[in-house]
């Protein structure tokens, strides 16, 4: 994510060059970014299932190459495909983990609420 944010946020040609190789909508994206009204995370979320999708996929890595840098050539184009299913993944944690920290509230609640009557 960082080189990504970094690579968005850079202005160079050879950025430029890589959104203008990809859809219309993503490249919308990109310029909602450019005027600070959409997120790094937004313009993520766009471009990794875009890439993903492509059906040239030497194209999708020279674009990756491009937008992430080193990190997808080290890491290769599976293992940063498999960044937006972890992303996907956390979402669906933190809605499980509100739903726990809920459960225990309302347990500790009737627990102490008991023991008072006790009393």
């Amino acid at each position: 994510m960082k080189e990504f944010n970094i690579r968005a946020q850079d202005g160079s040609k050879r950025t430029a060059d890589a959104f203008n190789q990809m859809s219309k909508d993503t490249q919308e994206v990109f310029e909602a970014f450019e005027d600070g009204e959409a997120t790094t995370k937004d313009l993520f979320n766009t471009v990794i299932p875009e890439l993903e999708n492509m059906d040239d996929q030497v194209q999708a890595n020279q674009i990756g190459v491009e937008l992430f840098g080193t990190k997808w050539e080290d890491m290769g184009a599976d293992t940063v495909y498999a960044l937006d299913d972890v992303n996907e993944s956390l979402s669906d944690t933190q809605g499980a983990m509100d739903e726990l920290s809920k459960s225990q509230e309302e347990t500790l609640t009737v627990n102490f609420s008991e023991h008072l009557e006790a009393f």
